[in-house]
């Protein structure tokens, strides 16, 4: 196996720095390349002066600390990902890892003119392995197949959206089985969006940043839990669930005859074990890389409507 090649972007010297192994190569830079095509990842310091042309969508932001200008800075360069520079130096090949192992096998259709916009979007989704389909027109939107579609997002702020006309299609069609969120950017909501019935075809309407927290949220929490269920299933069907539930003292007086029989407990799935925990981990890793993105409940920004 190739190793994974990580690109580092910062002017610090104490930063990482250039690493060659089986697993990865590292390259620190002080500069953006022409091309960003041969990296797994690009980690850019955002304590460091680096302008990027481009923003590719396994770029990862990190800082000693994460403010309000941090914020905004991501949000302005477009940067779908943060972690904390300590914690990307203990989890850096792992992270490259993720992204190199990523793949879409769902879909969620995002309508939205928005370049910038969509780079988050199409990055966080792709993370938690759905394509995004991103649509520009009505006909491409009503010509969606509701079978392969998992939601549906859109930008009701823009000029080419209209949702008189959504609300009118998807009361009657097909569009009315996938979920409808629809969101709104510096132009807040119209008028027009709410006399119209949006409500009727959608559940909530949210911001852009609401809509993010969303979708990062739900989609770390979801592939958590699952990956969290396989564990709790191995070791519930396990032979041997019973015998190791207090401290070993009490185990011993309650199950010392099946104590003494030494065999590997795991002796038929010890790859299946490390590789569910593996899973596991990475999915918190997952979570950790968008946390920035979700707003907590007690947030001001929190006011769905």
């Amino acid at each position: 196996m190739k190793p994974i090649k990580i690109l580092i972007l910062s002017e610090s010297t104490s930063c990482l720095n250039n690493t060659y192994s089986d697993f990865a190569e590292i390259e620190r830079r002080i500069s953006a390349p022409d091309s960003f095509e041969k990296y797994h990842l690009t980690a850019i310091d955002l304590d460091s002066n680096i302008i990027l042309k481009d923003t590719p969508l396994s770029t990862v932001a990190f800082s000693k600390e994460f403010t309000v200008k941090t914020e905004d800075d991501m949000k302005n360069r477009s940067i779908p990902f943060f972690v904390h520079h300590t914690y990307l130096k203990h989890n850096l090949v792992k992270i490259g890892t993720i992204f190199d192992n990523s793949y879409t096998d769902k879909k969620i259709a995002v309508f939205s003119p928005h370049k910038e916009r969509n780079i988050i979007i199409k990055a966080v989704l792709r993370l938690f392995n759905y394509d995004m389909v991103e649509i520009f027109n009505f006909n491409d939107l009503f010509a969606l197949n509701d079978s392969e579609i998992s939601f549906i997002l859109a930008d009701i702020s823009s000029k080419s959206f209209s949702s008189e006309q959504y609300v009118k299609k998807a009361l009657f069609g097909r569009l009315k089985f996938i979920p409808f969120i629809p969101f709104y950017t510096e132009n807040g909501i119209g008028i027009s969006d709410v006399a119209c019935g949006l409500n009727k075809v959608a559940r909530f309407i949210v911001s852009f940043d609401e809509m993010m927290s969303f979708l990062s949220h739900n989609l770390s929490s979801h592939e958590i839990f699952t990956e969290n269920k396989k564990l709790n299933d191995f070791f519930n069907t396990h032979k041997n669930k019973d015998l190791f539930s207090h401290d070993l003292k009490s185990d011993y007086h309650q199950n010392y005859k099946n104590m003494i029989l030494t065999q590997k407990d795991f002796s038929d799935s010890d790859e299946t074990l490390i590789s569910q925990i593996e899973k596991l981990h990475e999915s918190m890793i997952k979570r950790e890389l968008v946390k920035w993105l979700i707003i907590e409940e007690t947030s001001p920004k929190k006011a769905m409507a």
